[in-house]
Parts: structure tokens; C-alpha cells; sequence
């Protein structure tokens, strides 16, 4: 297995470019992508799935994964060039988050763990790689509910996978008011940018792109 500090390998990676996070909201399905030139492309969690469904074939640079689920279906998956980061399992042994497929690792020691799977990601791009901007869509809450994935199941090689409500509704309960905590502990980072006006997460800024 990758030391799981490997992650710092990527330190300063991101100097003189601009990265967008795809996370796993529901805005990502209107979203303009070619308002974005040059970018690199960083996914979290399901948007590898999903990446073929935006109008175009995006290509994902890097793609972040900590949901069991993903990783269970990753094991079906061809990642391509798509380098792979994984949070190191905390208990030996553990191989929910397939060690094998991951190129980086990460942990409580380079960054906040025991959050979820975009805040590491931006985590990552801010402290880590240095990306001159970081744009994110699919960072949704809606005042009628947060919705987490775009479906209740994926099926993958005749394999169902089942979406929980608990994760597809989160702004009913007590994880998602944490969430919101969680992510004001960044609200200094001053190059992240959120791209969908309708979410309720204010700890960064909405930006409007120009054609």
C-alpha cells in the first residue's frame, strides 16, 4: 500500500492553473461546462459514473473517493489515466477503500479528516496542490432538501447498488447541519468559488462565468 502521505506528492501542482471540483449534487446535470476553459477536472465520489452524462465526455484528472459504495462499484471500473485518491482505511486490514486502485492517499495527518468527500477534495486543492482557483459545482443545498445523488440506485455489471435517503436527504437531519459547520472551518479560502447560486452552503462565494 501508497504511504498515506503519499498525497504530498501533489504539493504545489496546482500553481498557474485552475481546477474544477465536480461534486455529487444535482446542479452539475445543467451546468455549462464549456464556460470553463483549461481546467483540470477533479471529481468526488459517484461522478466518475457520471461524467459521460454532462453533454459532453468530460475527463477526469483526478477523482476522489471515501464512500464505500463507490468503492465497492469501483472494482467493475476502468480508471484510464484518471489517477485515484483514496483516504487510508483507519483500521489494518481494512480494504473497503481498495488500496490497489488508489495512486494517493490521504489522512488526518496532511489534512481535516471526519468530514465529507468535497471538503477533503477542496482541502486537497487549497493546502495541498495550490491551484490558482477552485470552482465547485454540485456543492448543493436547497432550502426543500439536499440531494446527494441523481438517482436511488445505479446498477453496474447487473449489480444494484441502492442510494440510502438518509444520504440523499441530509439537510433533514443532524449530518447536514455538521456539514454546514465543517464547512465554514474554510470560509477563508479565498480563490473557492461555488457555481451554483442556489445552494445554501454560503463559506464561499458565488461566481458567475461569462461565456
Amino acid at each position: 500500500m501508497n504511504s498515506p502521505e503519499n498525497i504530498l506528492k501533489l504539493q504545489n501542482y496546482g500553481i498557474g492553473k485552475d481546477v474544477l471540483i465536480i461534486a455529487g449534487g444535482t446542479s452539475v446535470e445543467n451546468f455549462q461546462f464549456n464556460k470553463l476553459k483549461n481546467v483540470i477536472y477533479f471529481g468526488v465520489n459517484f461522478q466518475y459514473l457520471n461524467k459521460t452524462k454532462y453533454g459532453k465526455n468530460i475527463k477526469l484528472d483526478y477523482q476522489i473517493y471515501t464512500d464505500k459504495i463507490f468503492s465497492d462499484m469501483s472494482k467493475h471500473m476502468d480508471f484510464g489515466k484518471t489517477k485515484l485518491i483514496g483516504h487510508k482505511p483507519h483500521i489494518e486490514g481494512d480494504t473497503n477503500l481498495l488500496s490497489e486502485k488508489a495512486d494517493y492517499w490521504f489522512n488526518e495527518k496532511v489534512i481535516k479528516t471526519e468530514r465529507d468527500t468535497c471538503h477533503y477534495a477542496i482541502q486537497i486543492c487549497h493546502d495541498i496542490m495550490n491551484f490558482d482557483n477552485i470552482y465547485v459545482i454540485g456543492l448543493d443545498a436547497y432550502a426543500n432538501g439536499y440531494l446527494h445523488y441523481w438517482k436511488d440506485e445505479i446498477i453496474l455489471n447487473n449489480i444494484k447498488y441502492v442510494i440510502h435517503e438518509n444520504e440523499r436527504r441530509m439537510i433533514e437531519n443532524v449530518q447536514f447541519k455538521k456539514m454546514l459547520k465543517y464547512y465554514d472551518e474554510l470560509k477563508d479560502y479565498k480563490n473557492v468559488y461555488n457555481l451554483n447560486k442556489e445552494s445554501k452552503i454560503l463559506s464561499f462565494p458565488y461566481k458567475e462565468l461569462s461565456c
